[in-house]
């Protein structure tokens, strides 16, 4: 399924123009990684290595609070493009 979803953008009039131009950040919920003992740990590593990705691009990042990680996007003025796959198992596994 994934591998179809990337060949059809491939696949577009626009492909060339917009590659490798815009900042993505992919999460897959399907698997909760083997360091992770459920979901909310991984939420809790994502968002940690999140705001770590961030600070290493912006040093301004490590003197700051943030109350959101929205917070820390806006931040850096850079747009980002999250792709969320899997995010519904987050609700099957927890209930």
């Amino acid at each position: 399924m994934k591998i179809d979803i990337f060949f059809k953008v491939e696949c577009t009039k626009d492909y060339e123009k917009h590659l490798n131009k815009h900042n993505v950040i992919i999460i897959d919920f399907s698997q909760i990684p083997g360091f992770c003992q459920n979901y909310r740990e991984y939420m809790k590593s994502s968002i940690k290595k999140l705001r770590s990705d961030l600070e290493k691009e912006d040093q301004d990042i490590k003197e700051e609070e943030y109350d959101s990680i929205s917070d820390m996007f806006h931040h850096t003025g850079e747009q980002f493009i999250f792709i969320l796959d899997e995010w519904d198992a987050v609700f099957i596994e927890v209930l």
